[in-house]
């Protein structure tokens, strides 16, 4: 029986401790090297993020092979083709937040 009230505490003070640990927002980014429109947004969401602080959230970047050449791509062509795919982006920039599809509440 003290096994038992000892795990059942062991879990419960795990889970409180777990549920404590404050979550950082996620921001996947999408653009391109040789992209207009990329060269003018990009700056205008680094300029938006950095006013949270970068220690605030995490920001991934992805490196698409279109509309044009890019060199990021190139040295890397396999990394970003997966999360296209899951997000199903068709076009550049574009920016999701937390996992969310673009289109939805998610997407920045």
């Amino acid at each position: 029986m003290k096994k038992l009230i000892l795990s059942g505490l062991t879990l419960f003070a795990a889970s409180t401790m777990i549920s404590q640990v404050a979550m950082m927002p996620v921001i996947e980014h999408f653009t391109q090297a040789s992209c207009g429109p990329c060269a003018s947004a990009n700056p205008v969401l680094a300029s938006t993020l950095n006013t949270f602080g970068t220690a605030n959230y995490v920001r991934i970047s992805h490196q698409v092979s279109w509309p044009g050449f890019d060199p990021m791509y190139n040295a890397f062509p396999n990394g970003p083709d997966d999360r296209v795919n899951y997000y199903g982006i068709t076009g550049v920039p574009n920016t999701s937040l937390q996992g969310g599809a673009p289109g939805s509440s998610g997407t920045v």
